[in-house]
Formats: structure tokens, sequence, C-alpha cells
């Protein structure tokens, strides 16, 4: 936790779980 890895793919993660609820609300 705090790496600069950690934290883009973290993000990541967090982005994608939004696009794939858009997508299943849509």
């Amino acid at each position: 936790m705090g790496t600069r890895g950690g934290d883009r793919m973290y993000n990541a993660l967090i982005v994608f779980s939004a696009r794939l609820d858009a997508a299943l609300w849509l």
C-alpha cells in the first residue's frame, strides 16, 4: 500500500468496476 504501482492498480480496479456497474445498469 502507498506505492505508485499499487495506487495505479487500485485506481484501474475502481475505474473498471465503475464501468462494469454502468454497463450492468444500462
